[in-house]
């Protein structure tokens, strides 16, 4: 009998073991995370709890402007509302936004994004619905009751002035594309000057730091650090005789440069036909975008600095240059111009088929005499021409606007050997470039630059379009 007795106190004894020690692991499990959780993890989740009671809302610093020489803006700051959803306010957002879009402009397509949006942006965080505010609109949004968890705010919008007349050399700007609310409203240059400075441009953008409770209503505002102004940007254009210039254009294709050869101010500087960076802004519709992209006269390109062309007569002044600094070229010699010539096995044609006589050097000028010059070129030979070029500013990138602006082509026997399957320059290629033709290019800003140095009595011209310091 005392025998199962120990027997059965044995076995309670043992249960009792087994069940006490499990609740000693699992109190020890328990406390050791109550540990980790309020010793080790503590700061972490005061940080994620942080993060939701405090909303940080970026103040938009007023981007810099461009002025011309005389101080009349021509890019500015305008307003722009903008209407924004707030994801924390607890409401369903697919009702509201559906109704909302009964009363603005919003279709199915501008919806899905937006609730996309929602998905992915973070509580206190305000998702973008829609800008460019009409004054109805924001009437209609200070009225409907959907507006609970909408905030309409007066942001910066780049407006051009001057439109099409300036749109080559400022550029334009565009929001950037960015997942976070703080760079998604931020605007950013695209091309032109806008682009090029962008980064003093744009100043520095400020903050507020906001407490807001359970429903995302703001209760007090715990930092606020202000935004910083971009700098301003003084051009050496002149306004007015830049409209004058665009203006005679008519709107054909071409481009125009006025520099001031004193000290290489850029006056004007047209490129035509042009576009309104006004719409990057405010948005394309796809027809109006197919317009001018598929326009065969290329209002997107710079013609002025990037557009290549032969220089023609105007480079008979490098030919002309260069023989008289070589000795090769006696000015009051005279040749007999009949209306053509002929080197080797072909005839070059002058211009006139009659030809023009008896011409010296100041007359061949004068009458911009095709035959005068390519006897010229073929005596002095194209290395001689090509070094005189590059001395008055061809086959140079002046780096106005963009570091990727066209060169032009000053061509001479190495350039034919490494370009031109390892072809042999010959005396034909040196004739028709003594005229401008041929591999010959350049463009409208170094050809203006080329006329101003010999004007200015052989004094290089170093080409200016910013008037201000930059730093």
């Amino acid at each position: 009998m005392n025998t199962n007795f120990d027997n059965d106190n044995n076995g309670i004894s043992r249960r009792i073991f087994i069940v006490g020690g499990g609740m000693f692991v699992l109190s020890a499990t328990v406390l050791g995370q109550l540990w980790n959780l309020q010793v080790r993890q503590g700061g972490k989740y005061t940080l994620l709890s942080d993060k939701n009671r405090i909303r940080l809302t970026p103040i938009q610093p007023q981007r810099g402007r461009f002025l011309d020489r005389n101080g009349f803006p021509v890019a500015i700051n305008s307003s722009n509302f903008k209407l924004s959803y707030f994801s924390e306010n607890g409401k369903d957002s697919s009702k509201a936004l559906e109704k909302l879009s009964k009363h603005i402009n919003l279709n199915s397509k501008h919806i899905d994004k937006i609730k996309i949006d929602i998905k992915k942006t973070k509580n206190g965080n305000p998702i973008f619905v829609k800008d460019n505010l009409t004054i109805e609109e924001i009437n209609i949004l200070e009225k409907i009751n959907e507006k609970e968890g909408f905030v309409i705010k007066n942001v910066n919008k780049r407006s051009y002035i001057e439109q099409e007349k300036f749109a080559h050399i400022i550029g334009y700007v565009r929001k950037k594309r960015a997942s976070d609310h703080i760079n998604s409203m931020s605007i950013s240059g695209v091309t032109g000057l806008e682009y090029r400075y962008d980064n003093i441009l744009r100043g520095q953008m400020g903050f507020v730091k906001t407490e807001v409770n359970a429903v995302g209503d703001s209760v007090k505002i715990l930092d606020k650090n202000e935004s910083i102004s971009g700098q301003d940007i003084i051009l050496t254009i002149d306004r007015n005789l830049q409209e004058k210039v665009y203006t005679m254009m008519k709107g054909k294709p071409g481009a125009a440069c006025v520099l001031d050869i004193r000290n290489g101010d850029i006056m004007a500087l047209c490129s035509s036909p042009s576009f309104d960076p006004n719409d990057f802004v405010s948005g394309f519709s796809e027809k109006e975008w197919r317009i001018l992209n598929n326009n065969i006269h290329k209002p997107f390109l710079n013609k002025a600095i990037n557009g290549e062309y032969p220089p023609g007569s105007t480079f008979k002044m490098m030919v002309a240059l260069a023989g008289l600094e070589s000795g090769l070229l006696d000015p009051k010699k005279k040749i007999i111009c009949e209306g053509k010539t002929d080197f080797g096995d072909r005839t070059f044609h002058c211009w006139r088929d009659k030809g023009h006589k008896e011409v010296d050097l100041r007359k061949a000028i004068k009458v911009s005499c095709d035959t005068y010059f390519y006897k010229l070129a073929a005596r002095l030979g194209i290395d001689r021409i090509a070094l005189m070029a590059y001395r008055f500013g061809l086959g140079k990138n002046y780096n106005l606007i963009s570091e990727r602006e066209s060169k032009g082509l000053i061509p001479d026997r190495r350039w034919r050997k490494n370009n031109l399957y390892n072809s042999r320059w010959g005396i034909g290629d040196t004739v028709v470039a003594g005229i401008g033709q041929g591999y010959v290019t350049a463009t409208p800003l170094q050809l203006a630059v080329m006329i101003g140095s010999i004007a200015n009595k052989g004094f290089n011209i170093s080409p200016n379009l910013i008037s201000s310091p930059v730093t």
